[in-house]
């Protein structure tokens, strides 16, 4: 069954109405307000005591931020906010990797549990009562020290505490993933 949601990407101030099925994960498409509108209305008529009513509930005005109101409201905007928040993904993740030193394909929360027992000297994670908060903790410690912008090109610039060979690994890190001059490291 379609379904339709607005959706605002961190990486801007666009929101967007997207369609998507329920029974095929990840696939998502861009619509106008009207054909929103009009999915809202079906999945309404089909499921009448588990959809709000469109009426009581309406569609929003999809919106464009400064740096894509050129795109308007077209699938090219979509395409280019859903490119530019995965790039930011991408690029956190590989930061908090490369602040871990470990492999891009690495699982990080096992990661900071493995620093987390050499830090405190533990002989396995089970010698701490919550490992799994603790954690937790560490890691949204490591995402707060990251910080992200575009700069008017929509270059990604990242900032993270790190020496200088650490900026140079994540530097040398992500030109292996993104195209030369999408990412910079500050």
């Amino acid at each position: 069954m379609l379904t339709v949601q607005l959706w605002s990407p961190d990486t801007c101030g666009c929101t967007i109405h997207q369609v998507f099925d329920d029974t095929v994960p990840g696939e998502c498409v861009c619509v106008s307000r009207e054909e929103a509108v009009a999915v809202h209305q079906a999945r309404r008529q089909a499921r009448p005591t588990t959809t709000t009513d469109p009426k009581k509930n309406p569609q929003p005005e999809a919106k464009c931020c400064q740096a894509h109101e050129h795109l308007g409201e077209t699938a090219a905007k979509h395409n280019v906010c859903i490119e530019e928040n995965r790039r930011k993904n991408i690029a956190v993740d590989l930061a908090i990797k490369n602040k871990l030193n470990i492999a891009d394909d690495a699982d990080v929360k096992e990661a900071a549990i493995a620093q987390i027992v050499r830090n405190l000297h533990l002989a396995s994670p089970a010698d701490f009562p919550d490992m799994d908060g603790l954690a937790d903790k560490f890691m949204a410690g490591l995402h707060a020290d990251i910080k992200w912008t575009f700069d008017a090109d929509r270059t990604l610039i990242i900032e993270q505490p790190a020496t200088h060979a650490e900026k140079q690994r994540l530097t040398a890190r992500l030109n292996a993933r993104f195209p030369a001059g999408r990412v910079t490291v500050a």
